[in-house]
């Protein structure tokens, strides 16, 4: 075998420089855009003051105030005259205090599924907006509000997996038509517990307990914490007892009828993940119930029922804010939940390529016919919400199929739809009752429609239900349920399809009107916008300046490491620098001695920490003061180089142990070379051995020719032996079959002789039976003569009778005509 040359050790050694040299490059490369990258993400748009709208922060206060006028229980505060107490007893006959909470719509009843989406809503938008609602002076108000409605869910929450969903009967409620301070009609209680679960109403009760403790967090610590203990409890119960409420309590079908509970769970686990931090809430709405329970690519109306559109918009919240420590399959589902959310605002846009037909022409987004108000509004909400993360987090547009569109256009859409309600559609009505000049009057709602001093019980208040006047109440804030598709609204107290409001419809107006009341038109966005870009450029200025001291400092590590790999690329001054000593002239140690066969194929980058103070002294005199960042971002690329110069250490530690094992190899062919030659002298004694042995066979060829011949012979003869064994078994056979043909041949003549035996047998039995048969027809013709001879007496007494029976007759008429003249001869006398 050839020696090894010392140019393709050369090669060796030069390739192994350019391996490094191309990972050096890399590495500063992605240490540099990393940094730089960092800067661009963080960057935050500068706050202005806004002025308010006041035709919006009117609105806003307007609105508000349904929820008084919903309120239940014993008033304090209380600002809507013709209200008073009311439902003092409800929970009393379980011994509880449900005396709060807030009547759901028009009637009386307290469902605990659209009362707990309220409050949701309610904090949502107090969380996201409550700046403004404080510089319009509404904070407070409506702070009051949701909290009116969380006493009561807290207390409806008596245990772990207990919660009581509904107070009052809704047939019995529907049935009479009162004002909630004079109703007397029995109000039962409904749960939700381990054997009838309700996944869903729990869910959405945990959603709103979470969200509220947020609203509450710095106002009332204590409160919080009791609302975010409840919220936890109540996930846990929803998670592990599954089931629709409305399934296992079949009387709420007909009014609040839940088509899944899916999206409450994620929409609960997405508000826990908010007000706790506790990540196993993120892995629950991602890794784990995503893909069963998200819908991802297929958009959605937001409502009362369906969450799933909410939950979407809430967790872009994580993907624009929070998911920088976000990894793996848990920052994909983010995305997947962001992607959704965009593909529902874009369904929204009107000029996007894949605008919703389900709109009227007055620009209305319309679902059902159905509280048509709570789909559009909900949907201008979460466009609104939506929005706002991407001024914040300076995304400048939206990708929809092709076209981009900026924050504005989802802001432009969020007002077209708040302002059709206020007025702008072609009815020119205020759908929001209060507000403007034009608003409905005859609302579907038994307090506002009975005068407060009218005397009226269950069924004879129904006279103001059918009353052509108007309202004498104001329900101030009601939002009602809205237009027909063709724009129309007929205002008709017994119309409760389009004129009765509800809470949560008042509760995502407040959201909407609460986001718009500022101003933020284009002209405001493109002046941030200029800001902006003259304060990006003189961050960029800066950053170029600490982008060039960066470089400069990369330039250095890299010339200390080309000097390195000059060295390392000469055999004995690698050995030299890697501290490699030869060990019995046979084995490699380093300078710990350990054997370098042994060291580790895998490089703990662990180990490799900081610089060394003499390197960290030189570079702060060559560049001079370095500011904080600067030394952090040097700390770290200077570990990347250290890392480098070891794993160029290791590396050559690796191609000297190669060389080391390749020399071995050379001496153990040369050694199998001479065991070789030694096999070879082998051989050719067996060769020798091997032509005598033929020898040894020519001899044996010819008695092996004689017996061969004898063996054919045999087997001449054994052939013949074997064609007369076939002849005699072929006669064996003929003769078998004839033998068989004989015996089948006797078994038919056993078989008629035995049938004749028996034919005769029944011939004789037939003969005796004939004989007996003779001998009783003789028997039976001597009866019949003598029958005959009876019936010829008979006969002739029958002849012998009549001649008689004639004689009297004549007798009888003989003697009646001798009566006929006895009769006239004593007539005469």
């Amino acid at each position: 075998m050839e020696s090894e040359t010392p140019e393709s050790k050369g090669w060796w050694w030069w390739l192994l420089v350019l391996v490094i040299a191309a990972l050096v490059l890399c590495a500063s490369s992605i240490s540099l855009w990393k940094n730089f990258h960092q800067l661009e993400i963080f960057q935050r748009a500068p706050k202005h003051s806004r002025a308010i709208v006041d035709k919006y922060a009117n609105a806003l206060s307007v609105s508000v105030q349904f929820f008084d006028v919903q309120k239940a229980g014993k008033l304090v505060n209380n600002k809507i005259s013709w209200r008073g107490d009311s439902a003092l007893e409800d929970g009393k006959e379980e011994n509880m205090d449900l005396t709060k909470g807030m009547y759901d719509a028009g009637d009386l009843m307290k469902f605990g599924f659209p009362m707990a989406f309220t409050a949701t809503i309610l904090s949502w938008a107090i969380l996201e907006y409550g700046d403004n609602m404080k510089q319009a002076k509404e904070l407070d108000h409506i702070q009051d509000s949701l909290k009116w409605i969380t006493d009561y869910l807290i207390n409806s929450h008596p245990s772990g997996n207990v919660l009581y969903i509904q107070v009052g009967d809704p047939e019995l409620d529907h049935k009479c038509w009162e004002r909630p301070e004079v109703m007397t009609e029995r109000r039962p209680l409904t749960q939700v517990n381990t054997s009838y679960p309700g996944t869903d109403v729990a869910a959405e009760t945990a959603a709103a307990m979470a969200s509220a403790s947020l609203v509450f967090q710095k106002k009332n610590s204590a409160y919080s914490k009791l609302l975010l203990e409840h919220a936890e409890q109540l996930f846990n119960f929803a998670d592990t007892y599954r089931g629709t409420y409305s399934f296992n309590i079949p009387g709420a079908q007909k009014y609040y009828n839940s088509t899944g509970y899916g999206d409450e769970l994620l929409w609960a686990a997405a508000w826990l993940y908010h007000a706790t931090g506790d990540h196993s809430y993120l892995t629950y709405v991602t890794v784990k119930n995503g893909n069963s329970f998200a819908n991802w690519g297929m958009p959605t109306w937001f409502c009362w029922d369906n969450k799933l559109a909410g939950t979407q918009v809430l967790l872009s919240r994580v993907s624009f804010f929070g998911s920088k420590d976000i990894l793996g399959a848990e920052n994909i589902a983010l995305q997947l939940y962001r992607k959704t959310a965009e593909a529902v605002l874009c369904g929204l846009l009107p000029n996007s390529r894949t605008p919703t037909s389900q709109r009227t022409d007055g620009g209305l987004i319309w679902v059902s016919e159905w509280n048509v108000l709570q789909y559009s509004v909900a949907s201008a909400f979460l466009t609104l919400v939506y929005s706002d993360y991407m001024l914040t987090s300076q995304t400048q547009t939206l990708y929809c199929n092709g076209e981009l569109y900026q924050p504005s256009d989802l802001r432009k859409f969020a007002l077209s739809q708040a302002d059709y309600v206020l007025g702008s559609n072609p009815m020119k009505m205020s759908y929001l009752v209060g507000y403007g000049s034009n608003y409905p009057q005859f609302v579907h709602h038994r307090g506002a429609s009975i005068p407060r001093d009218a005397n009226t019980g269950c069924s004879d208040g129904f006279k103001w239900l059918n009353s052509t006047d108007p309202n004498p109440n104001l329900a101030i804030g009601a939002l009602v349920g809205g237009p027909f598709l063709n724009d129309t609204y007929s205002d008709s107290r017994n119309n409760s399809q389009q004129g009765e409001p509800t809470t949560y419809n008042s509760a995502l107006i407040v959201g909407l009107l609460s986001g718009l009341i500022t101003t933020s038109n284009q002209k405001e966005m493109e002046r941030s916008q200029s800001c902006m870009d003259v304060l990006q450029e003189k961050d960029a200025k800066k950053e170029l300046g600490v982008l060039w001291r960066r470089v400069k400092t990369a330039a250095t590590l890299l010339t200390y490491l080309k000097s390195k790999a000059r060295i390392m690329a000469v055999p004995h001054m690698a050995h030299i620098v890697c501290g490699i000593e030869e060990l019995d002239g046979t084995s490699l140690v380093d300078e710990n001695d350990v054997p370098l066969p042994v060291l580790s194929r895998n490089i703990d980058l662990s180990s490799f920490d900081s610089p060394d103070e003499e390197t960290w002294t030189a570079l702060s005199s060559h560049h001079g003061s370095l500011d904080e960042d600067d030394v952090v971002y040097i700390n770290e690329l200077f570990r990347s180089v250290h890392m480098v110069g070891d794993v160029m250490e290791n590396l050559v530690k690796r191609v000297i142990v190669a060389e080391s094992e390749a020399a071995n190899e050379k001496e153990k062919v040369t050694v199998g070379q001479e065991e070789i030659k030694r096999k070879t002298l082998q051989v050719e004694n067996m060769s020798l051995k091997l032509q005598e042995m033929e020898q040894l066979a020519l001899g044996t060829n010819c008695i092996l020719n004689e017996m061969r011949q004898r063996v054919e012979d045999l087997v001449e003869e054994t052939s013949r032996q074997r064609e007369r064994a076939a002849e005699n078994e072929q006669e064996l056979c003929r003769v078998k079959q004839d033998f068989e043909s004989l015996k089948t041949y006797v078994s038919s003549l056993l078989n008629v002789r035995e049938t004749l035996l028996s034919s005769e047998k029944q011939f004789q039995t037939i003969e005796k039976l004939f004989e007996r048969l003779v001998v009783k027809t003789s028997q039976l013709e001597s009866e019949k003569i003598q029958k005959e001879v009876e019936v010829q007496k008979l006969m002739e007494e029958n002849v012998r009778l009549t001649t008689l029976l004639d004689k009297k007759e004549a007798q009888l008429v003989a003697m009646n005509e001798q009566c006929k003249v006895m009769a006239l001869n004593a007539s005469n006398i």
